[in-house]
């Protein structure tokens, strides 16, 4: 009786830490609408990411807020690396559903064919960097899709790629032009764009037979391999879309 009545006590006080835990995480409003708002539209891959699990959710807002720092005054600075995480779920989600617009955009062959343009010398050069900057404020200035629910068969194979693709990155030159991380960058842009091109079965017939579905993918393609260029004239490079590994490293 006396075991049965300590295991019923651990059970309860397991249940209350639960509870505790819940209620710390929902006390910070604007990072569960975030989440909800931002990430769980996005289909399984980020649902069952850790951002998700509450006690993990708990803990790290623990360690962020300073639950264990001894200068009160330290708080303002876990404040601000709260906002600017919740501020980077933001704007990188908002980046997919830019990417994932259905307004008009060049095809993946001309992108292609300007890309390849840009490595010439004269004045085609000139005129392929034009384009392609053009082709970058096409993407800002889309009309957002609200489903981007497109990119959900390949977020796990993704994030898989990008934290095997940049582990030899350091971590301060990811979003940078270290030649490192802009290699690796090129490297996950090309992957990104075969592996959607395999799972929208783009490859299996011409472009003069595709329906109006296989053309926007096409143009969804053409979008990630524009925004995953860095820009000549700035000093930092895209970072990789949003993904659980992106999550991680933000």
């Amino acid at each position: 009786m006396a075991a049965q009545g300590e295991l019923q006590l651990q059970c309860n006080n397991t249940e209350r830490q639960k509870n505790t835990w819940l209620a710390k995480v929902l006390s910070y409003e604007k990072l569960v609408l975030t989440l909800a708002l931002n990430l769980l539209p996005l289909g399984s891959h980020f649902r069952h990411h850790k951002d998700f699990h509450v006690t993990w959710l708990a803990g790290s807002i623990n360690v962020l807020m300073g639950v264990s720092c001894i200068c009160i005054g330290c708080a303002a600075e876990p404040h601000m690396m709260l906002q600017m995480f919740i501020q980077f779920i933001q704007l990188h989600s908002h980046i997919l559903h830019l990417l994932a617009s259905n307004n008009i955009f060049p095809d993946y062959a001309t992108v292609s064919k300007t890309i390849a343009a840009t490595y010439n010398e004269g004045s085609d050069c000139d005129k392929a960097i034009m384009q392609l900057e053009e082709s970058c404020q096409m993407i800002y200035d889309s009309m957002v899709n609200p489903d981007a629910t497109i990119f959900s068969d390949v977020f796990d194979d993704i994030s898989t790629h990008i934290s095997e693709q940049f582990q030899y990155v350091p971590l301060k030159d990811i979003g940078t032009k270290a030649p490192k991380y802009t290699i690796s960058l090129d490297n996950y842009s090309n992957y990104l764009v075969k592996t959607l091109c395999s799972k929208w079965h783009l490859s299996r017939t011409k472009p003069s037979q595709w329906n109006a579905i296989s053309q926007f993918h096409d143009r969804v393609k053409a979008r990630i391999t524009v925004w995953l260029m860095p820009e000549d004239g700035v000093q930092e490079a895209p970072f990789p879309l949003l993904c659980g590994y992106a999550l991680d490293i933000a």
